[in-house]
């Protein structure tokens, strides 16, 4: 309904204007390559900086590049950067790692396929979930045309933002509200399976230093299969012939009623901003918004298939503020998620989050200083959701809080004009655990040349705590057994240290390489296991009481691995992007699970296959005019494992071998005035297949569309 309501709104208003302006938006086919060399990068420093003497291994994904590859969603887009790995779960729905780290330790509960080491911001804010780890992206209440480029961050760079910054920052940079004119732009979008999308944007302009925006989105899809995966019989079944496969199996117990079984994905938002550049020296933007969002998607277990339903429902304002050298930044979120949605166990929280971040930029000379302060709360409560009959039948059963403050500092020194050196030091100080935990980095750039330049970076960084590790406390009868899932406030943070080295080449007027070399060690992970240290006492010896509790494992795990970029420019009109990276993972001290009561058996050294070893994509776009635009791609996933907990009851069916993938798309573009266009995309078209986990297949794709802008003359 509210895809239907955006797009007969957007029809009304385009019946009554006039299509005779358009808003500027940068061509990047029109740009050579050594414009496109000298893109500007913010969040590798904080501030605006060539990002081919960025000192990190860092990538931008232009609104140009998104627009001309034809993804619907911003999650694909994440395809276009090297080093990422994107996986589809179900329709719209995404798995999202930088350089791997992902399902570790193999052979646990769904939830710890979740990349909660890569911390996620759209204009600064925040968006990390913190009741569990990782993004929740459905939520995003942003689309594709308010995106004004993507800047990735590969690496530890909690130095500069914070714990859960281990393998790196997406960052989502939306277009500000400042533009010549005042207008409206957005899409409307159709596809196959079922597919309804919608976007519109209305800008005004009041005065010369004073912009505003306000944007909605809609987005509804089904799913590619109508049936699910059984984890207790090995194949797909329809959803009424699911059974668990823990406790009971002839049981209907640890499955939750899933409502609306075709849909995949449905959400909708609305935002709006506003830009006010009051004088030189102070600038001041606030944002705000709401959304609505229902995902069938992998996250937390249900021990029957991998898939369930997450909503939410969250507002948030954001204030980022530039007052003479001080930059300020504070934001708010608050709502209600439900992580699994119609479970017996309480799964509902309203949730509130407070961030605020002070920072000073001074320069003199060759010297630059970035000292600063954060501090953020977050707290989530399912009591209001709990009934009588159901009093300790919650995750948490109480209102729960995580706090963090941290002081840090940036400085960068340029002794000789080939010669950079950076280094930050960041101190976080949290509630549970009480212990204080130190992130730094240290970096440096050499320039060769005008067209050659070396950069190396050591750093280390940690993962924050979660409301599910720390607080859980669960308690639930089945069949008069008793299960306990106890979280631990003792828990120690993961830690990763890396080191890096990096190459950046300007080969030729033509062609670009940028090749990193990266070696990082991440100990201190967490995991869900059975408490064999008789936490429920007076335990039967048939085990029909059994608790779990989240501990640090003993493994550490190692990673190898190298990235190469390389764009060629075969004329004005035609040009390609070529994009690998080759990894190993393996676990040191590793002990298999080998069945729900053994925690601790053979330990031993194990390469960890649930990251391909290689991964990467291929790009070429062809201009044969100004109007049409025709844009080929392939990105590739290299054969891969996944291993569930149900591993450890039947080893033949808890664990899949992921076959390699190439997954093509083609998007055609016809501009028929300045930035209205029509468009067309077909991608998956080679084969039906999953590409994570026991999720479902993803197969072929068709969108078509219609994109327009107008400006007020």
């Amino acid at each position: 309904m509210t895809v239907k309501k955006i797009l007969g709104i957007s029809i009304i208003i385009l019946s009554g204007i006039d299509i005779g302006f358009a808003q500027k938006t940068e061509d990047l086919m029109s740009m050579s390559l050594e414009d496109i060399l000298n893109m500007n990068i913010f969040s590798v420093s904080k501030q605006a900086e060539n990002i081919f003497e960025s000192p990190l291994s860092a990538s931008v994904i232009t609104r140009e590049d998104i627009l001309n590859s034809g993804v619907t969603t911003l999650e694909e887009a994440l395809r276009l950067a090297p080093g990422l790995i994107v996986r589809e779960e179900s329709h719209g729905n995404y798995d999202i790692h930088i350089r791997g780290m992902d399902n570790i330790p193999p052979g646990n509960f769904t939830s710890f396929s979740e990349n909660t080491m890569t911390l996620v911001m759209i204009d600064g804010r925040k968006v990390f979930n913190h009741l569990n780890g990782g993004t929740f992206w459905e939520t995003l209440p942003i689309g594709i045309d308010e995106i004004e480029r993507i800047e990735i961050i590969r690496g530890p760079a909690a130095s500069l933002y914070g714990p859960n910054a281990v393998t790196g920052v997406i960052h989502f940079i939306t277009r500000e509200a400042h533009i010549d004119k005042s207008g409206i732009s957005g899409n409307i979008t159709q596809g196959h399976p079922n597919s309804s999308i919608g976007e519109l944007n209305a800008f005004y302009k009041p005065r010369n230093n004073m912009g505003m925006k306000i944007s909605a989105i809609g987005e509804q899809r089904e799913r590619f299969q109508d049936t699910y995966h059984s984890y207790l019989h090995d194949a797909e079944v329809p959803y009424d012939s699911l059974r668990p496969y823990r406790i009971d199996p002839s049981t209907d117990q640890g499955y939750p009623e899933i409502k609306d079984k075709n849909i995949s994905k449905k959400r909708w938002s609305s935002t709006i901003r506003l830009n006010w550049d009051i004088s030189k020296s102070i600038k001041l933007d606030i944002s705000g918004g709401y959304q609505d969002s229902r995902a069938q998607t992998v996250f937390m277990e249900t021990f029957a298939t991998p898939l369930s339903i997450r909503t939410s429902k969250t507002s948030y304002a954001n204030i980022n503020a530039t007052i003479y050298g001080f930059q300020l930044q504070i934001s708010g979120q608050t709502g209600i998620q439900d992580m699994k949605e119609n479970f017996k166990i309480v799964s509902k929280f309203d949730m509130r989050m407070f961030d605020g971040n002070l920072e000073y930029a001074w320069e003199k000379g060759p010297l630059k200083l970035r000292p600063g302060m954060s501090w953020q709360e977050v707290m989530y409560k399912d009591t209001p959701y709990l009934t009588p009959e159901q009093l300790d039948m919650g995750y948490l059963n109480a209102e729960r809080t995580l706090s963090n403050y941290a002081y840090f500092l940036r400085t960068e020194y340029q002794p000789v004009n080939p010669v950079r050196i950076i280094a930050a030091l960041r101190t976080d100080y949290y509630n549970y655990p009480d212990t204080a935990y130190i992130n730094y980095q240290l970096a440096a750039t050499y320039r060769i040349n005008g067209n050659n330049i070396i950069r190396g970076v050591y750093s280390r960084a940690n993962r924050g705590p979660f409301f599910m590790d720390i607080y859980t406390d669960v308690s639930e009868y089945i069949d008069e057994k008793q299960i306990e899932y106890l979280g631990n406030r003792n828990l120690r943070l993961p830690l990763t240290d890396m080191a890096e080295i990096g190459f950046r080449s300007r080969l030729s007027k033509r062609v670009q390489m940028d090749i990193e070399l990266y070696y990082s060690t991440t100990r201190d992970l967490t995991s869900l296991d059975v408490n064999t240290i008789g936490y429920i006492e007076n335990q039967p010896s048939n085990f029909s009481s059994l608790g779990y509790i989240y501990h640090n494992i003993r493994s550490t795990a190692r990673q190898m691995g190298i990235t190469g970029n390389f764009s060629i420019t075969l004329s004005q009109s035609l040009k390609s992007r070529f994009y690998g990276s080759i990894q190993k993972t393996e676990l040191e001290d590793f002990g298999w699970k080998t069945s729900p009561f053994e925690l601790q058996p053979e330990e031993g050294s194990l390469i960890h296959k649930n990251t391909p070893a290689f991964y990467g994509g291929l790009l070429l776009t062809y201009h044969p005019s100004h109007s049409w635009t025709v844009n080929g791609s392939i990105y590739y996933l290299g054969s891969h494992m996944y291993r569930h907990d149900y591993a450890s009851i039947d080893e033949a069916n808890g664990e899949i071998k992921l076959k390699s993938r190439l997954i093509p798309a083609i998007h055609v573009r016809y501009k028929f005035f300045k930035e209205n266009s029509v468009y067309f995309t077909l991608k998956n078209f080679i084969t039906d297949q999953r590409e994570f986990g026991f999720a479902e297949s993803t197969g072929l794709s068709i969108f078509g569309g219609f994109r327009w802008a107008w400006a007020k003359p």
